[in-house]
């Protein structure tokens, strides 16, 4: 896992993760909806890795 750094904000230090579900647009995923219910999926893929991550 990467070295957290956190964001100065009225004084006091912040952390914050993120975790994403990327989807692309493809000759499979050809409308708005599919790529969203992909990126949807990817998302909850990465969700149940833990926190921090980043899932296709």
């Amino acid at each position: 896992m990467e070295e957290q750094k956190g964001l100065r904000f009225d004084k006091q230090t912040r952390f914050y993760l993120n975790t994403s579900g990327v989807a692309e647009s493809s000759d499979s995923l050809r409308s708005a909806d599919e790529v969203l219910r992909a990126a949807d999926k990817a998302l909850y893929r990465a969700k149940s890795k833990g926190r921090n991550q980043l899932s296709k």
